[in-house]
């Protein structure tokens, strides 16, 4: 497990990393998403990103630097705190993304692809697939907090109901996926 942690860690640094390019890029103007924006235009500047290591390898060292400070301050007035904020401006981010993509053009035949089963598919690809694809994606969704979970779990009380926390945990990861 702790090997895992390690293997997550590298992982999710990277990919910090290349949200706050993102965030930067679109700021300055770099990535225009009001214009159109296609496939081909998205890999070429993703490949712009890969082919250039410098800004990349200094934003990995932020988040790393960033990780550090905020565990400095332990886990109660550092991790928790943070996660706090954390996952309210993930809600707020969410809230705005859905009344945003409502009011997209197509918003409604998108919602019905998403909501109404394609019954075509089970038999195209099979009953086993299908739910070998969706129980990787239910695992995957779970999993990238086990370590968390370990970490803050070590430190509950015995008074705390780990019932109670693991519907809390399955009903706000299922209502954020959906």
């Amino acid at each position: 497990l702790i090997l895992a942690n390690y293997v997550t860690i590298f992982y999710y640094t990277v990919i910090c990393s290349w949200i706050i390019y993102f965030i930067i890029a679109i700021s300055t103007g770099k990535l225009n998403l009001s214009a159109q924006v296609d496939s081909a235009s998205a890999g070429r500047f993703y490949q712009s990103m890969l082919s250039n290591p410098g800004p990349m390898l200094l934003l990995t060292i932020l988040v790393i630097l960033s990780g550090f400070a905020i565990c400095k301050f332990g886990l109660q007035k550092g991790v928790e705190r943070f996660s706090k904020y954390l996952i309210l401006g993930l809600f707020v981010l969410l809230f705005f993304l859905i009344i945003y993509s409502f009011r997209l053009p197509g918003s409604s035949e998108g919602i019905e692809f998403y909501l109404k089963p394609n019954l075509n598919a089970v038999s195209k690809y099979g009953f086993p697939t299908i739910l070998n694809a969706a129980m990787a994606q239910a695992f995957f969704s779970i999993g990238i907090g086990a370590g968390s979970l370990v970490v803050f779990g070590s430190y509950a009380s015995s008074e705390h109901s780990t019932f109670s926390s693991s519907f809390y945990i399955v009903f706000l990861d299922s209502a954020v996926a959906v």
